[in-house]
């Protein structure tokens, strides 16, 4: 192993950039409140690249748009999917859900997103697993701006 790079969001996640610092973490690129950190191992790492978003809001008339960007790999995303799905159900013909599986072939590569959830094109995140409650209250919102 020559490093560990990971991605982190800033200031919503839930370990501060001090907690990886401390253990010879360094922040390598950063877009946004995103920020990608490694632990070099060895001279011979080779620097990641940072994902940069390409998703774009899709709007369908009279429809909230709700897109579900999640790894069945990371077991935080698989229980974020399940509340996201469960709670779309509940708006039933108000809204178009569009999951999009990252772990499927150019998935990834095509939304530079390995994980999101949009709602009419506006990204909610809490740093943690999506809440019922506030996923619920984001489509409600979204519905009565419309």
């Amino acid at each position: 192993m020559r490093s560990l790079p990971f991605g982190y969001t800033d200031p919503k996640w839930y370990l501060p950039v001090s907690f990886f610092e401390k253990f010879g973490f360094r922040e390598i690129s950063r877009n946004g409140d995103e920020r990608l950190m490694m632990l070099v191992l060895s001279s011979k790492a080779e620097i990641p690249k940072q994902m940069v978003s390409k998703y774009t809001y899709e709007p369908v008339e009279g429809k909230i748009v709700v897109d579900l960007f999640f790894n069945r790999f990371c077991s935080t995303s698989d229980i974020e999917a399940y509340r996201v799905m469960r709670v779309v159900k509940e708006f039933k013909d108000n809204v178009i859900f569009n999951l999009h599986e990252i772990e499927e072939p150019g998935v990834k590569e095509e939304f530079g997103l390995p994980r999101a959830i949009f709602v009419n094109g506006k990204e909610i995140f809490w740093g943690y697993e999506a809440p019922e409650s506030r996923i619920r209250e984001a489509i409600a919102y979204a519905i009565n701006c419309t």
